[in-house]
């Protein structure tokens, strides 16, 4: 008993797992940093703070205060128990072979197979190395801040701008002493002995092997065989003797290969021209694209691609870079299965044409900005035909498609229940409508309402009568690809298949109150009490029972009860038990009971009936 209260005392009640960065609040309560930071700024846009434990209200945004003590303890307890507990597979839960760094997991020797093309390390626990901001590996260190950070967090987090360098590195310099690191690292004449290491030298038609010094580097164990090319009209020609990882010395293009090759490339240094046009405004590129040309391209293994990045650039933009391909004069962009300070990899590929890109700044505030969206219709009856109304609002964003909601049908018009949801939208982005022959658009943009205001921007279109069925689809301003599109039949012209009253619409008596995760107050006292006694009584029933949590997850997102941040903190457990209990946690102390046990109704009935009415 005193082992399993040490254990829970030593866990924070966010996440669940062992405290990572422990502070505290004025009430005493414990959570890890990171979970709170998430905490605090989903409750800034409500101006209400709380403690999510014990619910004490702040009058101003409480100061989280560092409990270095409690660090210590949670430390001791980790090591310990990775010294007692084995690394389990996240799929079948047998025994870890490796753990996978890319996925946040360990597999076993039966699951290894998908993950060979990844970064895999002995098997360990990579709990106590994971952003509770970003979800992700911390495997740099800001200097600047003496810390752990992910790749986002010097990206676009608290450590932007700041000096990082990868963690191993870090580590291996603090393990070394100055006298210690003066002697190995700096030659008599006091320049570096890594710039004799990388200097490009002509070696006559002889092979010069350097030691790989890449901490990241995947063949720790081979040798780089540096090889002057024998160029002809263009084309270089790299004659390997023996198996291993090839340097041309002029492209600083690496291979390697498995066997005796002779292999010929041809680099094309200018090649935007051949890049679609929707990628060149995405992309930038950072390579020549390199054509591989061998009579047995199965016996090279992997591709080194060069980038121009300085190691300056490098620590920021590692995460942004792309590698593209061409196979028969069509367009391909892959990820990289490992990025290098100086190269990026592509395991197992039999590419031809291959080169290096990087999302540039446009995109990645892009994709910092998105948020699942969802389409919503309206349609009246006019003269002649039909005027249909489009908006588009995020997911999460009940308020504003309830006043949405108001102000049409206010105008008589009717909602159309219409595949609505969008997998990404922005809020920076323009938006466009097209309809079908016979269509007239009245306003073809759209753009993103994150909020309530007085004007609703949103696209027009008029159907006269004669058309029976109509086409829509939506698309970014300029681009051809659709990232939503629906077919409106005359039933739902005419208003045939039903009422937002009688189907699932943006017009759902919500109390806005739900949406700050707090009760509705319209619920009556008996049905409130009837779902916190079903979810206190059934608690570990349902750790054990629940199913696929998903539409779950997407209910509670929608009526914004949890958050997005809150939602992949619940999927970025392994076990689905430890998803589970994350989940119904957070219900509790968020007070959303009543919401949890009436979408649990419509997703699981018959797991409901079941613990309603045991056998």
């Amino acid at each position: 008993m005193a082992s399993a209260e040490l254990h829970s005392e030593l866990r924070c009640s966010l996440c669940q797992n062992l405290y990572t960065d422990p502070v505290t609040l004025r009430c005493g309560h414990n959570f890890c940093r990171g979970c709170m930071e998430i905490e605090l700024r989903d409750q800034d846009e409500v101006g209400c703070y709380t403690c999510p434990t014990c619910g004490k209200r702040f009058s101003l945004r409480p100061s989280l205060q560092e409990k270095r003590e409690l660090s210590d303890r949670v430390e001791r307890q980790r090591c310990a128990r990775e010294k007692t507990s084995a690394v389990l597979c996240m799929n079948c839960s047998a025994p870890a072979g490796k753990t996978c760094v890319q996925c946040f997991g360990s597999v076993c020797g039966k699951h290894l197979a998908e993950h060979e093309a990844h970064r895999l390390i002995d098997p360990t626990s990579l709990e106590n190395r994971k952003c509770r901001a970003h979800w992700r590996l911390r495997d740099y260190y800001c200097t600047e801040d003496s810390t752990c950070i992910c790749s986002d967090c010097f990206v676009v987090g608290d450590h932007k701008g700041h000096s990082v360098e990868p963690l191993e590195e870090a580590s291996k310099k603090e393990k070394e002493t100055p006298s210690r690191t003066e002697e190995q690292w700096r030659g008599l004449n006091g320049h570096s002995v890594q710039d004799d290491v990388s200097e490009d030298k002509p070696c006559n038609g002889h092979t010069d092997q350097t030691d790989v010094k890449d901490a990241v580097h995947k063949h720790q164990d081979s040798t780089v065989v540096k090889m002057d090319p024998v160029i002809t009209e263009g084309t270089h020609r790299l004659d390997a003797k023996s198996a291993g990882l090839l340097q041309c010395s002029k492209s600083k293009l690496q291979l390697l290969v498995n066997s005796p090759l002779v292999i010929d490339f041809t680099m094309v240094m200018n090649w935007d021209n051949l890049m679609p046009d929707n990628y060149k405004n995405k992309y930038e590129i950072r390579s020549p694209l390199f054509n591989i040309n061998t009579s047995a391209p199965h016996e090279i293994s992997d591709v080194y691609l060069p980038h121009s990045l300085c190691p300056k650039e490098f620590e920021i933009n590692k995460p942004y870079l792309k590698c593209a391909h061409f196979e028969d004069g069509i367009f391909n962009l892959v990820s990289p299965s490992e990025v290098e300070s100086s190269h990026v990899i592509l395991k197992g590929a039999t590419y031809t044409s291959v080169g290096v890109l990087i999302e540039n700044a446009q995109t990645r505030k892009r994709k910092q900005a998105q948020a699942r969206g969802t389409v919503l219709i309206y349609c009246k009856q006019v003269t002649n035909g039909f005027l249909i109304h489009v908006y588009l609002v995020p997911m999460s964003k009940g308020q504003v498609k309830r006043v949405i909601e108001t102000k049409e049908t206010g105008l008589g018009f009717r909602w159309i229940d219409k595949s609505p949801y969008i997998k990404f939208v922005n809020k920076d982005i323009t938006y466009t409508i097209r309809g079908s022959e016979g269509v007239t658009l009245e306003n073809e943009e759209l753009h993103c309402l994150y909020s309530v205001s007085e004007h609703y921007p949103y696209a027009s279109l008029r159907v006269p009568e004669k058309c029976t069925t109509v086409k829509l689809h939506i698309s970014e301003k300029a681009e051809k690809e659709d990232i939503w599109s629906c077919v409106l039949n005359e039933d739902d012209l005419y208003g045939m298949t039903g009422t937002p009253s009688t189907s699932s619409s943006p017009s759902d008596s919500e109390d806005p109150k739900a949406m700050n995760g707090t009760p509705s107050t319209s619920s009556s006292p008996s049905e409130l009490g009837k779902a916190r006694t079903f979810l206190q009584e059934n608690y570990e029933n349902l750790c054990h029972r629940l199913g696929v949590l998903e539409p779950m997850l997407l209910s509670l997102n929608e009526k914004q009860i949890i958050t997005e941040h809150e939602e992949q903190s619940i999927k970025s457990h392994n076990m689905k038990l430890q998803q589970n209990r994350a989940l119904l946690h957070m219900v509790k102390s968020k007070g959303a009971e009543e919401e949890f046990y009436k979408t649990l109704k419509k997703t699981d009935p018959c797991l409901v009936q079941s613990l309603e009415q045991p056998t």
